[in-house]
């Protein structure tokens, strides 16, 4: 049973969101904002295995010279059709200002844990949420880091990493779900030509106490820029070898995963020759570009997969790190397999939107994004058989 998750695991789908084909079975729901949140930016979310989705976003609050250099990190988290209050998890001045983004995981209680790293790359942020009222914060300095993200596993680890510079460093910290506040720490394992840096991370929880962690891998030459991907073995503790490197299309950008009930891990990204095509990787290696995507500076595009089969994408479009104001759009697709249909706005009534996400809990698929400092969204389940 192990080697075929094992075996499984290898697929590394690459999907890009869109409307369902005609067969799909996920209906979403209207568009509706959450309550109470106010100047909202960079928005996270994601799905605890109790069902709860939780929430993270920025809020600026000041700017010099057009950089953003104060702001809020705040929560909320959805419960059978009920959003909470908004939480304040990080008021630290600069230091709740965010190189990307802060990351959000829920556990199986209903609690969550937000990270970031500063806009100065000096600190690494570790926040506890307590059934989204009570908040505890621990940090660690940093050199020069960049983006952080965090996952609960199945076995009720809860596992942060972050990259650090000078030299390249990429580092797994772990703590029991209801366990002290220290954080045990590890580096992820570094391959001899992977001495440019394990890049634009991202982070998944499967079945069986896997992880899964994927990034842009970089020779000496930094335009030789490909996508990899390890496992990590809680239960054994042990790290994979590299079990997927391909080049794809050229230059990947903010590479995003997500794995289903079969522990097999797609992921999406922008890329291509101009910087500028969204791409998908089918699970026997075909690499598709599916429609226009953004640079390095634009929001990465999600990906869920439902206990159904849907794979559910969401893009965004502009440049979204380095501006508190929504501007572009936001669209989704739905699909099966490698069969997409057209892309289909989140919302047609609203005309600037940025930092959208998707996320699931197997059954409901709650779609996020931002237009006049809100946050909207939309929830899918899948129709009758």
């Amino acid at each position: 049973m192990m080697q075929t998750i094992f075996r499984t695991a290898l697929s590394f789908a690459f999907v890009l969101l869109g409307i369902a084909p005609a067969t799909a079975e996920l209906q979403f729901e209207a568009a509706q904002t959450i309550p109470r949140v106010e100047g909202a930016t960079r928005t996270r979310i994601d799905a605890g295995s109790n069902g709860d989705f939780h929430l993270s976003y920025f809020v600026p609050a000041g700017e010099t010279d057009g950089e953003i250099t104060r702001g809020v990190i705040a929560y909320v988290r959805l419960r059978s059709g009920d959003w909470t209050e908004p939480l304040v998890v990080g008021d630290l001045g600069k230091d709740s200002v965010p190189t990307h983004y802060a990351d959000v995981a829920g556990d199986r209680n209903g609690d969550a844990y937000v990270v970031w790293v500063t806009q100065d790359r000096k600190r690494f942020f570790f926040s506890r949420v307590s059934d989204a009222k009570a908040v505890a914060i621990e940090s660690r300095p940093t050199r020069n880091a960049l983006r952080s993200e965090v996952v609960v596993d199945s076995f009720d680890t809860v596992w942060a990493f972050y990259r650090d510079k000078g030299p390249e460093e990429n580092w797994m910290l772990s703590r029991p779900i209801g366990g002290p506040n220290e954080l045990s720490t590890q580096m992820t394992p570094v391959d001899a030509d992977e001495v440019e840096g394990q890049r634009q991370f991202s982070v998944v929880a499967g079945a069986g106490g896997l992880i899964f962690y994927g990034y842009r891998w970089m020779t000496h030459d930094s335009r030789n820029r490909k996508l990899a991907l390890r496992r990590y073995d809680v239960n054994r503790g042990q790290w994979s070898e590299i079990i997927d490197r391909f080049s794809g299309r050229l230059k990947p950008w903010g590479p995003q995963l997500a794995v289903d009930s079969d522990n097999l891990v797609h992921a999406v990204w922008n890329g291509g020759p101009d910087e500028g095509e969204l791409c998908y990787r089918a699970p026997d290696g075909t690499v598709v570009p599916l429609g226009p995507g953004v640079g390095e500076d634009g929001w990465p595009p999600t990906v869920a997969v439902s206990n159904t089969g849907e794979i559910i994408v969401v893009s965004s479009t502009a440049e979204q790190y380095r501006t508190s104001v929504a501007t572009g759009t936001v669209e989704y697709r739905i699909g099966r397999g490698v069969d997409f249909s057209v892309a289909r706005d989140v919302d047609e009534n609203a005309r600037s939107k940025s930092w959208g996400g998707v996320a699931t809990n197997g059954e409901e698929v709650l779609i996020t994004w931002v237009a006049d400092g809100r946050i909207h969204y939309r929830l899918g389940r899948a129709g009758p058989e």
